[in-house]
C-alpha cells in the first residue's frame, strides 16, 4: 500500500513539473530610446535573441508599415543574431516631421513569444537653410570679401580668415566677377588696390552658373545639387569663378566645408563697383 501511495506521489509531483511552462525568448533590441529616423539617415538596429527551446521565427514590422522582415528558423536554433537597417521613403502620407513611427520586433520559439517595440521620431535630415542678403564693392578698404557660413562681409584685413567662401572683384572688361579665395585671378587684382594677395591656403569653393527660381532652393534640393567648377573667362590659369554678373543671375556653390548654396544677384553699381545679392546656404 506505501508503495502504491509514493509512486502516486512521485506521478504527481512529476505532472506539476512538466506543466511549468518554459522561460520566454531573451530579445534585446539597440537602440531602443531616442531614436530619429529620415530619408538620409537610416537606423540600424542591432538584434539579438536566445531561448533554451527551439527558436522558430523573428519578425519586424512598421507602424505606419513601410519596413517587414520575417525569417523562420531551422531546427535546433538557440540564438539568434541580426542587423536591421531601415531606409525611411522620400515621401509616405500621414508621416510628417515629428511623427512617430512604432517598430515592432517579434521573437517566437515553439512555447512561446517575446516582443518588444520601439519609438521613432521622423525628422526632416537635410541640412537647414539660412538666408542672407549681402553687398560687396570691390575696393580700397572696402566688403570685398564673403563669409557665407556666417553671413559677414569681410574687409581685405580679414581676408586671411578661412571662413571666407569667395571675393568679389571687379574688371573694366569682366565686369564683375565672384571669384573662389583661391583663384589666381583674384590675386592679381588686388596688386591693382596694392594689396599683396595669396592664394595658398585659401578655400577653395566651386562656383558655376544655375538656372532655376530661388523659391525652388530647398534644403532637400541643395542636399541632392551638384556644383562643377567654372572658370574665370573660361581659362582654367585664372582660377574658379563666373564673369559679367547682372541682375538676376544665379550662382550654385559648394563650400570647402561642403555646404553648399545658391545666391542670386538682386542690385549691381558700376559707379561704386558694388554687387547685391540674396543667398541661400545650408547652415551645417
Amino acid at each position: 500500500m506505501k508503495k502504491i501511495i509514493f509512486i502516486i506521489i512521485v506521478g504527481l509531483f512529476v505532472s506539476c513539473i512538466q506543466k511549468i511552462p518554459p522561460d520566454p525568448p531573451i530579445l534585446t533590441v539597440k537602440p531602443d530610446t531616442n531614436v530619429i529616423i529620415s530619408p538620409i539617415d537610416p537606423v540600424t538596429f542591432v538584434i539579438n535573441g536566445y531561448s533554451a527551446e527551439d527558436l522558430t521565427r523573428f519578425e519586424i514590422e512598421t507602424t505606419p508599415f513601410f519596413y517587414a522582415t520575417d525569417s523562420v528558423f531551422k531546427s535546433f536554433t538557440h540564438e539568434y543574431n541580426f542587423e536591421a537597417t531601415l531606409n525611411f521613403p522620400e515621401i509616405l502620407p500621414g508621416l510628417t516631421e515629428d511623427s512617430i513611427v512604432t517598430v515592432t520586433f517579434h521573437l517566437f520559439d515553439g512555447f512561446n513569444s517575446t516582443l518588444k517595440t520601439v519609438k521613432m521620431r521622423v525628422v526632416s535630415g537635410y541640412p537647414i537653410i539660412r538666408q542672407d542678403t549681402a553687398t560687396l564693392v570691390f575696393g580700397h578698404d572696402t566688403t570685398m570679401f564673403y563669409a557665407s557660413k556666417y553671413g559677414e562681409e569681410l574687409y581685405y584685413i580679414s581676408n586671411e580668415d578661412l571662413s571666407i567662401d569667395f571675393v568679389l572683384v571687379y574688371d573694366n572688361t569682366l565686369g564683375f566677377v565672384i571669384a573662389s579665395p583661391d583663384a589666381f585671378y583674384v590675386s592679381q587684382k588686388m596688386v591693382d588696390l596694392s594689396y599683396i594677395y595669396t592664394t595658398i591656403g585659401k578655400n577653395h569653393t566651386k562656383i558655376t552658373k544655375f538656372s532655376t527660381t530661388i523659391g525652388s532652393v530647398t534644403p532637400k534640393f541643395l542636399y541632392y545639387m551638384t556644383v562643377s567648377d567654372a572658370y574665370i573667362n573660361d581659362n582654367a590659369g585664372n582660377g574658379v569663378g563666373e564673369e559679367d554678373l547682372k541682375i538676376g543671375d544665379m550662382l550654385a556653390f559648394k563650400c570647402g566645408d561642403g555646404r553648399k548654396g545658391v545666391l542670386q544677384v538682386t542690385d549691381v553699381n558700376h559707379a561704386t563697383k558694388s554687387l547685391t545679392f540674396f543667398v541661400k546656404v545650408q547652415n551645417n
